[in-house]
């Protein structure tokens, strides 16, 4: 999976998976899922997609048939709370599909695309692929209602990255 997100890392610069619906799913022997899913959380964000959710499964508190491995051991609470989970999010990315609509920044999408934005002081390729897609002084990738204290924040970041930005490629 890492070396499938190495060779896609160029989306951190052209956001074309831009507002496709997108479900992370963790499956782990033990621990580290919480770590895997942050990273994953950051990636699909900086690839500018709709997160709908996540589904974490350890998989011998999971499945019946194995083997338990310390404290963790199949729990059948656990495991029906994971089914109705999973059901319930493959129908929520099924529906996300079949929209139109678009989903609300979060502050960290906000955050992150603000952030993505500053490539624009250090690549011209970045800069016109942003200005082709009318990005720059947008308040996100695509048009949303945001409410208006994300709006500010985004322009106080926005703000902030231009004047950073200016002094990277002026060489100050």
């Amino acid at each position: 999976m890492k070396k499938f997100i190495d060779r896609l890392s160029y989306l951190f610069h052209r956001q074309e998976l831009c507002g496709k619906p997108v479900l992370i799913v963790i499956t782990t022997d033990g621990g580290g899922s919480k770590q895997v899913y942050k990273y994953l959380k950051m990636t699909v964000s900086g690839w500018a997609m709709d997160l709908v959710g996540d589904v974490q499964i350890i998989s011998p508190m999971y499945f019946e048939n194995r083997e338990p491995k310390g404290v963790f051991k199949f729990n059948k609470r656990r495991y029906e709370k994971g089914q109705k989970r999973i059901k319930i999010l493959a129908k929520r990315l099924y529906e996300k599909m079949r929209q139109s609509n678009k989903k609300v920044p979060t502050y960290y999408d906000i955050f992150l695309f603000n952030c993505l934005r500053s490539k624009i002081y250090t690549s011209d390729a970045d800069r016109i692929y942003w200005r082709d897609k009318g990005w720059i002084d947008a308040s996100y990738f695509f048009d949303v209602d945001i409410n208006p204290v994300k709006r500010v924040f985004g322009k106080i970041l926005k703000r902030l990255i231009d004047i950073l930005g200016k002094k990277i490629s002026s060489g100050t």
